[in-house]
């Protein structure tokens, strides 16, 4: 959970969750080095476009990586960041991981879940060649229509109809933003975002 609107102290605040399936080691890695890949290239007085950019570069960079080690399980990856001084939060995610915004006591979702049943996801997964949906699942196997890993150690290659490509937002701040809150799906599994 991230205090607002306490500035930050350092040139940016990077915040990231990440939810593994399949084993550990995708979300282990995410934990371990995805902040790297963002913060590395990115300058101190980086501009939110700058950010938005260094979020999908990290990203894609993590993804790189996995696929070449054939990592076979998977992870969610949220990531918001906030430059000093900045006037908007700068989110990327894929999966079902959650940031919700308590803006004047109300919440607010910054993302929403990359999940097969999601309209736009549908839409995006059945226009992909070999890709199905089955009661609710890609393929009939994964609740997530974006991950990071879930690679074959054979063909280094997703499931059909798996993405690694986050989402991209901006949400921008204001005097009534209280804090935002991160979490996986366990928790808003059993809450809603308004409690």
């Amino acid at each position: 959970m991230l205090t607002l609107p306490q500035p930050p102290v350092l040139p940016q605040t990077l915040l990231g969750v990440y939810d593994g399936h399949g084993g550990r080691e995708a979300a282990a890695f995410c934990s371990e080095e995805l902040a790297t890949h963002v913060l590395g290239p990115t300058p101190a007085a980086a501009t939110d476009k700058e950010s938005r950019a260094a979020l999908v570069r990290g990203i894609a960079r993590a993804e790189q990586r996995l696929t070449a080690a054939g990592t076979a399980s998977g992870s969610t990856a949220l990531l918001v960041m906030l430059q000093r001084g900045g006037s908007c939060l700068n989110l990327a995610w894929v999966g079902d991981t959650k940031a919700v915004l308590c803006r004047g006591g109300r919440a607010l979702p910054l993302t929403y879940d990359h999940r097969p049943t999601h309209p736009s996801e549908r839409a995006r997964v059945l226009a992909v060649k070999e890709a199905t949906i089955e009661a609710g699942r890609l393929n009939g196997h994964l609740s997530l229509s974006r991950s990071l890993g879930c690679t074959s150690a054979n063909t280094r290659r997703k499931p059909p109809g798996l993405s690694a490509i986050p989402e991209v937002r901006s949400e921008p701040l204001n005097p009534a933003d209280e804090f935002v809150l991160l979490a996986t799906d366990g928790l808003w599994d059993v809450l809603s975002p308004d409690e």
